[in-house]
């Protein structure tokens, strides 16, 4: 690959060395032995700063122990792939240096001095030298009046270092027991719905049979209509069952994706005679959305699809999924009886309460558009981080109606 002539001299006028050796200095100069990363953390988010990068963040990963990370944008923001930048912020003990090194320039782990032209301290080359490069070459390219065709993505992480007690491990396996837990919630909550939606379905059967029965026995009342509503109440319960189980299968969505499993969810929704489920869908950066929001989105729309059906009574039920960056917008609307303002307050009825804590736990926004007689849209807008818009995703257009 031949690169511009013109390109390299104009950034070689803009290169500032001093400048450069300089963020190094500072960089070992800040001390960030694993586990007492903080400090490095907070010099790194005011260089992303002055870089001019956006969404600058210092998130813990453990408490007093923050990641970091900030998006340069490019200039085609947020419409094609970026490139990632990362590296840890830790670096190994300092034990033992100074004993080394007593009575020469490099007693001092933390003093940076140069040495026969080389830049001496802890974390000089793993990895100070090359977070200093990347935010160096950020710099060069603002100073050269160059803006990279594409968002640059930094992430600097902590913890990363294996030569400190096994806090990652720690770490890792804190972070398996809460997703365990989680998914033993989430299964227990699922598997009561499923109980709750059965029996409702069977008792409402029984009692159907039951007067057919009766009739049957006294010669009298309208037989057929009873068992009619059996058999409507069995598919029903179908339906329920299907749904319920689809959400607890935790692959599907890794295996099919979310928009084929939401349109799957709507398939098992219809009951031929009764009501019609539809969905529509933009193109969704799929690979893009993290797991957790993912999953979420499938029991948010599992949830209003149940609450629709059984409460409101509709006809019709659609359900869309729309992306206008950087929100995800999931909406389920239905033409049933729709819900008293004193309901809607109450946020107790009709699964308003489960909505708007899934809602909450992904950072999304609910909106319920609804008035008695009148159906209702519930909306949920859920802002992607901005790390989705750096990965490609598909052109194909993914909309169907059942």
């Amino acid at each position: 690959m031949q690169i511009d002539p013109t390109l390299v001299s104009r950034l070689r006028s803009s290169l500032n060395e001093d400048e450069a050796i300089g963020l190094l200095r500072r960089f070992i100069g800040t001390p960030s032995v694993t586990g007492a990363e903080a400090t490095f953390a907070q010099v790194l988010a005011d260089e992303l700063r002055s870089l001019g990068a956006d969404q600058v963040t210092l998130v813990d990963f453990a408490p007093g122990r923050p990641n970091v990370r900030g998006l340069l944008r490019g200039q085609q923001t947020g419409a094609s792939p970026c490139l990632l930048i990362i590296g840890h912020t830790d670096t190994v003990h300092v034990r033992g240096w100074s004993e080394h090194w007593a009575g020469t320039e490099r007693e001092n782990p933390f003093s940076a001095t140069i040495v026969d032209g080389a830049v001496w301290g802890r974390g000089a080359g793993d990895l100070k030298a090359g977070i200093a490069t990347t935010l160096a070459a950020a710099r060069l390219l603002a100073a050269a009046d160059l803006t990279p065709p594409a968002d640059l993505l930094f992430g600097f992480v902590g913890d990363e270092e294996s030569g400190e007690p096994g806090l990652a491990i720690h770490l890792t396996r804190l972070a398996k027991t809460a997703r365990q837990s989680a998914v033993l919630e989430e299964r227990n909550q699922l598997a009561a719905e499923i109980h709750d939606a059965l029996a409702q379905s069977f008792t409402g059967i029984s009692m159907q049979l039951g007067v057919a029965e009766e009739q049957l026995a006294a010669k009298e009342g309208d037989l057929l209509r009873q068992i009619q509503r059996a058999n409507e109440i069995a598919k029903f319960g179908l339906a329920e069952a299907r749904r319920s189980i689809l959400s607890l299968r935790s692959s599907v969505i890794e295996e099919s994706g979310l928009t084929t499993t939401l349109q799957r969810l709507v398939e098992h929704s219809n009951v031929a005679g009764q009501w019609r489920c539809d969905f529509r869908s933009d193109d969704i950066p799929e690979e893009s959305l993290p797991p957790w929001i993912q999953h979420e989105l499938l029991r948010f729309a599992q949830e209003a699809i149940s609450n629709a059906v059984r409460h409101a009574k509709p006809t019709l039920v659609s359900v869309t999924l729309r992306w206008k960056p950087p929100n995800l917008i999931l909406k389920v609307e239905d033409n049933g009886s729709g819900i008293s303002s004193a309901s809607l307050k109450k946020s107790e009825g009709f699964g308003l309460r489960n909505m708007r804590t899934r809602a909450s736990q992904i950072d999304g926004k609910l909106d319920i558009q609804t008035a008695a007689g009148h159906g209702t849209s519930i909306i949920l807008t859920v802002p992607i981080p901005f790390g989705a818009a750096c990965v490609p995703f598909s052109n194909r257009r993914k909309t169907s109606e059942s």
